[in-house]
């Protein structure tokens, strides 16, 4: 989704990024995808005009030079409240069973303050739980796998610096710190291991104020990671490209709509080849009352 930001790059944000990728919304950092669905606020929410989004990802094949629907994957379905915001989603497995649901809280303010990942089961497999100050600005974040915590991050606020601490757990001592610009975007983050910086990712943005590129370099400089990103006249992304180092490992061309909200995109492993992917977006929009 467009305003889907990750936590910091540590061993266990790492695992529900791979595999839950939208279970929490960290306020810094800017990696992924970036489609948009629906009409934006200036925040990066949803109006509260969308009630559900329902994602469907295929393998896609070639036969004779013609793209043919493969297998079907995964499929995903986001429901939305009246502020915007995702209430839970749901990802189903290529069998068509329910493999896992995540279910937000908000507070007064639409902080999301509890985020919990269910199994397929109902047993409650992660937690995460969210502070925040008067400023609205995260302060904590603890994860607990069952009712055993974790992690525990803290975020320190310093002027155009971010710090992003984790206080217990396996990599107690790590840390993150993002550089902010005027207007309040990441442009640059340094992630440590509490001696040295591991390493450092700069982002470029384009006039509109959208991420263009992103680079990762590691401790000595050399190129670990580039994410490149293309829009329309619309601000609505049209192209990804992500690379390791130099060599790409995948591009993905997209499809909007007229409101500019994502309706399809492709990847292919190359500029050139056959794609390989599928994603379809089905976007359903609440139902407008009338006053009699």
């Amino acid at each position: 989704m467009r305003c889907e930001l990750q936590l910091p790059k540590v061993i266990f944000s790492l695992i529900l990024v791979c595999f839950y990728p939208n279970i929490v919304s960290a306020q810094y950092g800017l990696y992924g995808e970036r489609e948009r669905i629906g009409w934006v606020n200036d925040n990066g929410s949803l109006k509260g005009e969308v009630d559900c989004v329902i994602i469907n990802d295929y393998e896609l094949k070639n036969v004779n030079g013609k793209e043919q629907k493969g297998n079907f994957i995964q499929k995903w379905i986001y429901y939305f409240n009246d502020s915007g915001n995702v209430d839970y989603y749901e990802r189903y497995s290529a069998s068509g069973m329910l493999d896992s649901k995540v279910v937000y809280v908000y507070d007064h303010c639409n902080n999301n303050i509890r985020t919990v990942l269910y199994a397929s089961d109902k047993n409650v497999l992660i937690t995460v739980e969210t502070q925040y100050n008067e400023q609205n600005q995260k302060i904590s974040e603890r994860n607990y796998q069952n009712d055993e915590l974790l992690n525990v991050f803290t975020f320190e606020y310093k002027g155009s610096m971010v710090i992003v601490k984790e206080t217990f757990g396996v990599l107690a001592g790590y840390a993150d710190t993002y550089y902010l610009d005027s207007e309040g975007r990441v442009i640059k983050e340094e992630s440590s291991d509490g001696r040295r910086i591991k390493m450092t990712t700069t982002n470029e943005y384009d006039l509109n104020g959208e991420i263009k590129e992103t680079i990762t370099r590691d401790s000595h400089g050399n190129i670990s990671f580039v994410y490149q990103y293309s829009y329309d006249e619309n601000s609505s992304i049209i192209k990804y490209t992500s690379k390791s180092g130099v060599s790409v490992d995948a591009v993905w061309y997209y499809t909007n709509d007229e409101r500019g909200s994502c309706v399809q995109k492709k990847e292919y492993k190359t500029e050139t080849e056959f794609p390989v992917k599928l994603r379809e977006y089905e976007i359903k929009y609440k139902q407008k009352t009338t006053n009699n």
